[in-house]
């Protein structure tokens, strides 16, 4: 199956949901494959600030929903197909992605410094996967998570000097 076999009705369905969902907000929907193979990524745009924070809502549950929404959709229609739905409204999670890679770099920078492991705020699955990948490129510093559920964060540490 190709990329556009899939893109196609994944936009179509997209749409339908935010016209049905945010009738009265002036949304525009984008589908485009990712790098990745059966990776999608949901552009929401609209002109007005109280349309982007009306579909994110409040710690972006809206924005949670209407993704696993997406999510199910795709799972059922290309069942054979390991399908992922990245949703993003008005650069949301870019921007987040992006606070958190500087937060990030200071740590790194800290624990090289002090020598000492830092502890980050608890975050969920897709945050904490994002700081691994950024610190298994930096030499001299490791990462693990803690904690469980809400609850689970991630240490950034020296590495240990293996003898």
């Amino acid at each position: 199956m190709e990329v556009k076999d899939i893109q196609r009705p994944l936009e179509k369905f997209a749409k339908e949901l935010f016209a049905k969902l945010c009738s009265p907000a002036d949304l525009k929907v984008e589908v485009t494959p990712g790098d990745e193979d059966g990776v999608f990524y949901v552009d929401i745009s609209a002109p007005c600030d109280d349309d982007k924070a009306l579909v994110i809502g409040y710690r972006a549950k809206n924005l949670k929903a209407l993704r696993t929404i997406l999510q199910t959709y795709a799972n059922r229609k290309f069942k054979d197909l390991n399908v992922k739905i990245n949703l993003d409204v008005g650069d949301y999670y870019k921007n987040k992605f992006d606070r958190l890679s500087v937060r990030v770099e200071q740590a790194i920078d800290e624990v090289k410094l002090l020598k000492e492991p830092v502890k980050l705020r608890p975050m969920a699955a897709r945050f904490r996967r994002f700081v691994h990948l950024m610190v298994s490129k930096v030499k001299g510093v490791t990462s693990f998570s803690e904690g469980e559920g809400r609850d689970r964060r991630v240490v950034i540490a020296p590495e240990e000097k293996s003898d």
